[in-house]
């Protein structure tokens, strides 16, 4: 089935730079629940030979990449109570963690609330082994965040490695991030525009764990 829809988008770039730059066209569905699903994107140089022709270019779409890291999981459940100015996270289970490389190791979850980049308040659970393979936690924590940035905000679920004594550093083990679109894509999108479709309702799933983001 081919799908027309013309549309012109401008962005001033100068001539020195233009053979520089790369565009990137990405493709999304979206379903009924108004929830975006990345289809594919095309990578396109802008060198000058592209640029002067004017001709049609056809690109095939390159599947959008799954998470390359197979850290484990993690299970959370969100609600949402715009009438009180309340978000609630509950760090259920993690299960089938890879890499910590000991059986003795510690972890735990920290859970931190951004608005944009900037992190606004940050909580951990009670440390646990991670000899077995599922840990329970349970642990429920309550955030206070005006309905009006409900669509501003994001939440970074955490699996640290606790340092062995107190002169060794804590390791993000992996993370996931739960937000909007400007934040997360995916699952992560789905939970969170599920929790706002249901709000005071309690939205559980299972995240993979991706590598920690570097800087």
């Amino acid at each position: 089935m081919e799908r027309t829809g013309f549309q012109s988008l401008l962005q001033k770039v100068s001539a020195d730079d233009l053979p520089k730059k790369t565009l990137k066209l990405s493709v999304y569905d979206v379903d009924k629940r108004k929830v975006r699903h990345c289809l594919g994107h095309v990578i396109f140089p802008l060198t000058k030979s592209d640029t002067m022709t004017g001709e049609v270019v056809w690109k095939d779409l390159e599947i959008a990449p799954q998470a390359a890291a197979a850290l484990g999981d993690v299970q959370l459940c969100l609600s949402c109570n715009p009438y009180n100015n309340r978000i609630k996270a509950t760090i259920c289970r993690l299960r089938h963690l890879q890499g910590l490389n000991a059986q003795d190791a510690v972890v735990y979850v920290k859970v931190q609330l951004y608005h944009g980049r900037k992190m606004i308040k940050s909580k951990r659970t009670v440390p646990q082994s991670a000899s077995g393979q599922e840990l329970i936690f349970d642990e429920t924590f309550s955030f206070g965040v005006s309905g009006r940035f409900f669509d501003s905000c994001s939440f970074t679920f955490s699996v640290v490695r606790a340092g062995s004594s107190p002169v060794v550093r804590d390791v993000v083990h992996g993370q996931v991030v739960i937000g909007p679109f400007m934040y997360a894509r995916g699952e992560q999108l789905q939970h969170w525009q599920e929790m706002l479709a249901n709000p005071r309702n309690m939205v559980t799933r299972w995240h993979g764990l991706e590598p920690p983001k570097k800087g």
